[in-house]
């Protein structure tokens, strides 16, 4: 309880108020958050799997495009090369030889049937079918199979050779695929024990950091030793106690639920609103433990698709995702350097903290004596004064805060609710791809966890250069530690002891009274149950919160699972069609290079005389004719009598000899060799493929780790800068008053010296006065010659619409209440602090939920937009609102150009305006 204007014991539930529309505004964050989360994920989960089947699609017309062509390339070179002898086997040996490969030139031929028929009237060479004999040396039958026998052995040594070959380099493979995989484990295990050791360290770090959560703004102090004030609820205090005393008891302000007992003391009941609370926390109780069985089941209807291996995975992604989480959570607990204000009037900021100058130069201007106590200092009093002076405290806005939260807290069960079976049935869809990717994620995800070790070692640099929790004081009495920083309990004790005491009756004895008299006989109320309750609501909606969220999160990383596993699969069909690229092209390019082999068809020649070019090559019926015609009258020998000869004479008596068995033989092994060959190079292929994919996905999962290690390096970093160095400490107990500083924070015991200097000068000095009158605002000031100066706060010109409070502040009320510019999802994209937008069930409607008080009444003005369609689709589109109340109104939005049809309704972006008197 704190001193009102005119000195009644004043209530001020200004906390109360902070935490319940804290409650209200964390149900509404939640709320908007789960319902953006889950339609994001939707959106996510709908534009993947549309993603992957244009994906799939895209590169299977492409597979299909460059199969269509390679085949129609190879067949065509097919064609072309079975139509072509190759020029290689063209042979100008006039001697002719015994290859069957070769084929002589023209010149060739004629030279040697001219050497060999010379009188000749006897078949030499049998015409019976498949015979490959030829003229001896004497001109008798040959045949020599010397060169088919080579033949026969140079294929059987490559057969070996080949076979030793691709098992050598299969084994090669084998053993490099092998040896991927020890490293890859190795390299799994090593990381995972650094993450272990960088997360104990970190721990350790962060336990030693004041909790930026102990920032109170509670401007009556109270007892804790852990919370720390905040300039603003510092200055109100020290401006209440150093008020002077003889004020009103109970403050006659509007609203004010704090009344006059039977004695003329404060009197307030707080029963109403205990009921209220208890009702509150039995519904958060009851939808916790809906929401938590709900996703329990989800959860473990998720779990069973979960393979071993994804749970492995999962562990060592969980490990790092913890160690981030919470270096990013401790470091956000600290205090900004931004806050600190050099403010020398210190101002009502709930964020700043003032240097050592402005603390000093405020002190001095400000501290006063008191002569009489009418609110108590107790600790955990909350009443505080009214406009008047008197004891105040309206629990109106209290009743229907924890109205408004009851329904929140409805609403948002049957939102969740939906939405949760919503999610479940799209995880449901995808579970059967989802677990094929997730082998992916384990692949080398920490190779690059050195990084983040620097990283985590320049944060532990910084972090100690920090305050350390250990200089913490609670000694009430402050000493004299210049390493020691006192906590908010120990600073207020110390300074009631500088306050005088007050001997009058401030409070009422009446029944049911909850304001009881002080220690120091001053109206005291304790809000510590109801604090409690708002605590244990704030509690249970965070606990919602963060469960809401990490299933959420499951539910994204089984998402995101589904894109790394689509992601995969596409990677994996371009790798065969660019495979299949470059087979074809390898294949067109050897077909090429075999064409130019070919002898050119331009050269066959008909000439039955043959002549002597080297270049042209034959027919077959210009060779017989030929031959034929110089045949006539031999008499050489038809079977020649050389070793070796296999000839025999054929049915006619012509040279006979057939290879038939040799070629079956040579066909055979020319079979073998290229079916080793092919089922060589697939293997090859095959092992080659695997290794490159594993190589693939290794250089992506460590670029994907790398870019997460420097974010969180960069985010570590640009937090750590903002927190104030230990450095600036300092313990003069002057506390800058010769050299004024806005960079130094004082110690426990540089505060207290200088603040027993300072009160010890004022006792029964000269005291200055400064007060401000309600109605007009103007603010006077009686300084130590007892000269009185006044200050104006409202200017007096004319068509001033800004009037003075009820506390003679300057007040404007404004006709905009609320705005804000919303998406087709029902997100906010920009608007007033507060305002929420729910997605109602269909297309196009949406409910615009406004904070409680943003308007007088239910008659308030709506302004609705929606984008044009620049005469396209929809292309007249209309934008309506309806069932408005006090805290919200729909919005509805169609197509208007259907005849006399209902408005087609569609999803759109839309901005509206609220005005109110």
């Amino acid at each position: 309880m704190t001193a009102g204007a005119d000195g009644g014991a004043f209530y001020d539930d200004a906390t109360l108020q902070t935490n319940i529309a804290n409650n209200t505004t964390a149900i509404t964050a939640e709320t908007t958050r789960a319902t953006a989360a889950e339609n994001a994920i939707q959106a996510d989960v709908d534009a993947n799997e549309t993603a992957a089947t244009n994906a799939i699609n895209a590169v299977q017309t492409d597979v299909d495009t460059n199969e269509a062509d390679a085949d129609a390339a190879i067949a065509a070179a097919n064609t072309a090369i079975a139509l072509k002898e190759d020029a290689a086997n063209k042979s100008t040996n006039v001697a002719l030889g015994t290859s069957d490969v070769d084929f002589p030139t023209q010149n060739a031929v004629k030279t040697y049937v001219d050497a060999q028929v010379a009188g000749s009237t006897q078949v030499i060479v049998s015409t019976d079918a498949d015979n490959d004999v030829t003229a001896g040396a004497d001109g008798g039958a040959f045949y020599d199979d010397a060169a088919l026998q080579t033949n026969i052995a140079n294929n059987t040594t490559a057969i070996t050779a080949e076979t030793a070959r691709a098992t050598a380099a299969e084994n090669a493979i084998q053993a490099d695929v092998d040896a991927n995989e020890t490293a890859a484990t190795n390299a799994i295990n090593a990381v995972q024990t650094d993450v272990d050791t960088n997360e104990a360290d970190a721990d350790a770090a962060i336990a030693l950091k004041e909790d930026a959560t102990n920032k109170s703004t509670n401007v009556a102090l109270g007892t804790s030793d852990d919370a720390f004030p905040t300039q603003n609820a510092v200055k109100t205090y020290v401006d209440a106690q150093v008020a002077g005393s003889t004020q009103v008891i109970v403050s006659t302000d509007a609203d004010n639920d704090v009344t006059a007992g039977a004695d003329g003391g404060a009197f307030y009941d707080d029963a109403a609103l205990q009921t209220n609370i208890a009702n509150n926390t039995t519904a958060i109780t009851a939808e916790t433990t809906r929401a938590t069985a709900a996703e329990n089941a989800i959860q473990a209807d998720v779990d069973a698709n979960e393979t071993a291996a994804t749970n492995a995975i999962n562990a060592v992604q969980t490990d790092v995702d913890t160690n981030e989480a919470d270096a990013d959570a401790a470091i956000a607990l600290k205090e900004d350097a931004t806050n600190k204000s050099t403010n020398v009037a210190l101002g009502t900021s709930d964020d700043a903290f003032p240097t050592q100058n402005a603390v000093k130069t405020y002190v001095d201007a400000q501290v006063a004596g008191s002569t009489q106590v009418i609110v108590s200092t107790d600790a955990d009093n909350d009443v505080t004064a009214g406009a008047d002076g008197g004891a105040f405290y309206d629990d109106a806005a209290l009743q229907t805060n924890i109205a408004n939260n009851t329904t929140a807290i409805t609403a948002e069960t049957t939102r969740a609710t939906a939405a949760e079976n919503a999610i479940q049935a799209d995880v449901d869809a995808n579970e059967t791809t989802a677990t094929n990717a997730i082998n992916t994620v384990q692949t080398d995800v920490d190779t690059n966890e050195a990084d983040a070790d620097a990283a985590i070692a320049a944060a532990n640099t910084a972090i100690a250069l920090k305050e350390d929790a250990a200089n913490k004081s609670t000694n009430v009495a402050l000493g004299t530690s210049d390493d020691a920083f006192p906590t908010q309990n120990a600073v207020k004790t110390y300074v009631d002891t500088q306050v005088l005491a007050s001997d009058q009756i401030i409070v009422s004895t009446d029944v049911d009274n909850d304001v009881t008299a002080g220690a120091d006989g001053g109206a005291f109320y304790d809000d510590a149950a109801l604090q409690t309750n708002i605590a244990n609501n704030t509690t249970a909606i965070t606990a919602e919160t963060t469960r809401a969220t990490a299933a959420e999160n499951a539910i994204q990383a089984d998402v995101d699972a589904n894109e790394t596993a689509a992601t995969n699969a596409i990677n994996t069909v371009q790798t065969d069609v660019n495979t299949n690229e470059a087979d074809a092209d390898a294949a067109i390019a050897a077909a090429n290079t075999a064409i130019a082999l070919k002898e050119d068809a331009a050269n066959k020649s008909a000439n039955v005389a043959l002549g002597t070019s080297d270049d042209a090559f034959p027919t077959q019926n210009a060779v017989k004719t030929y031959v034929d015609a110089q045949v006539l009258a031999s008499d050489q020998i038809i079977v020649s009598t050389d070793a070796d000869n296999d000839v025999t004479a054929g049915a006619d008596g012509g040279a006979f000899y057939d290879d038939a068995a040799l070629q079956t033989n040579i066909a055979n092994n020319t079979t073998a060799i290229t079916a080793e060959t092919t089922r060589a190079t697939a293997a090859e292929n095959a092992i080659q493929a695997d290794v490159d994919a594993n190589e693939t996905a290794a250089t992506n999962a460590i670029n994907a780790v790398q870019t997460d290690v420097n974010t969180n390096e960069a985010d570590a970093d640009a937090a750590i800068a903002l927190k104030e160095d230990a450095a600036n400490k300092s313990d003069a107990v002057d506390l800058g008053d010769t050299t004024p500083s806005a960079t130094l924070f004082p110690t426990q015991n540089a505060v207290k010296t200088y603040v027993d200097t300072q009160i010890s000068g004022i006792i029964g000095g000269s005291v200055t006065t400064l007060s401000q009158n309600n109605t007009s605002g103007v603010i006077s000031y009686v300084n130590e010659s007892a000269v009185t100066q006044t200050a104006d706060v409202i200017s007096t010109d004319a068509n001033n619409d800004v009037t003075p409070g009820t506390d003679g502040g300057a007040f404007y009320n404004s006709m905009v209440k609320a705005i804000g510019k919303v998406n087709a999802l029902g997100i906010v994209v920009k608007g007033t602090t507060g305002v929420t937008v729910v997605k109602q069930i269909g297309l196009g409607h949406y409910r615009v939920n406004l904070p409680v008080g943003t308007v007088a009444d239910a008659n308030y003005i709506i302004q609705l937009s929606q984008p044009g369609r620049g005469g396209l689709g929809n292309d007249d589109p209309g934008i309506s609102y309806s069932n408005q109340t006090a805290t919200g109104f729909d919005v509805i939005m169609g197509d208007n150009d259907n005849g006399g049809t209902d408005r087609a309704r569609f999803d759109s972006e839309f901005m509206f305006v609220i005005l109110d008197l």
